[in-house]
Formats: C-alpha cells, sequence, structure tokens
C-alpha cells in the first residue's frame, strides 16, 4: 500500500521443492550482495533488513529506502513468488527533512516539493530496482504481476 510498502508477485512456471530451494538461495544471495542484514530463511520465506543506516551502504543502495521486507514462493504449477518491501522508516525520515526545510522557509510549497521530490522519486525508482532485484534469481522470464 502506497507509500507504505512495495508489493507484487512473479508467477512461476512450475515450482517444485527443488526449485524453491534453488530459487531462495538466489534470493539470499542478491540480498546478500544488497547489504542487508538479519537475513533469514524459515520454509519458503525470507525476511531481511535494509534501511539507509547500515554500515558500508550508499545512496545508491537497492534496500536504502527499505526498512525490512519478506519474499515467499508458493509452489505450485504455477508456483508464485510475492514479496513485500516496507518503507515507513524512509517515510519518517522524509517526512521530519521536508517539514524541516517547509518550516525553515516558511511555506507549505517548499514542504510538498521537498517531499514529493525526495519521496516520490526515491519510492518510484526503488519500485523498479526492487523488481529488479527479485527478478533476477526468478529468471528473466516470470511477468511481474503488482
Amino acid at each position: 500500500m502506497f507509500p507504505i510498502s512495495h508489493t507484487g508477485q512473479i508467477e512461476l512456471s512450475a515450482a517444485a521443492s527443488a526449485d524453491i530451494d534453488s530459487l531462495l538461495n538466489g534470493v539470499e544471495q542478491a540480498l546478500h550482495k544488497a547489504l542487508a542484514i538479519n537475513i533469514s530463511r524459515n520454509g519458503y520465506k525470507v525476511t531481511f533488513r535494509g534501511g539507509a543506516f547500515r554500515w558500508g551502504i550508499h545512496g545508491g543502495n537497492v534496500l536504502a529506502t527499505i526498512g525490512r521486507g519478506e519474499i515467499e514462493v508458493q509452489p505450485g504449477s504455477p508456483g508464485i513468488l510475492r514479496y513485500r518491501f516496507f518503507c515507513l522508516e524512509f517515510l519518517t525520515f522524509v517526512l521530519i527533512a521536508a517539514t524541516t526545510f517547509g518550516l525553515l522557509t516558511r511555506s507549505l510549497l517548499v514542504f510538498a516539493i521537498a517531499f514529493l521530490w525526495l519521496f516520490g522519486t526515491n519510492y518510484l525508482i526503488g519500485a523498479v530496482r526492487l523488481r529488479r532485484l527479485v527478478r533476477s534469481p526468478a529468471g528473466a522470464g516470470p511477468a511481474i504481476h503488482a
């Protein structure tokens, strides 16, 4: 639900147990490369923490706007890979920054522009980049249904 989370799913042609294990291993590797923390796997579900205040990341990190996330695969034919990424921490940070700009300039317009620029553009760019992150371990073939 905008602006709290990014959600979506990828339809997989078939998802047997061996395929799911391999797929989730790929998801975990992608998360490690993106410097996610607290990555855990329980059954067919992977959870993790992201955020802008992790050691060694920069503003271009795909998980910078994501406080936490979960990726789950449901077996079957077709199988479904569902994801949900929460960005409440980033939203809070941007609201504080935009409010500060607005108060310093005493302008509601400056607040609105700052919020739309800082949150809106990062949210949209993040949505595209996060879909790519999830899609990569799942293979190039599946279509995403958001």
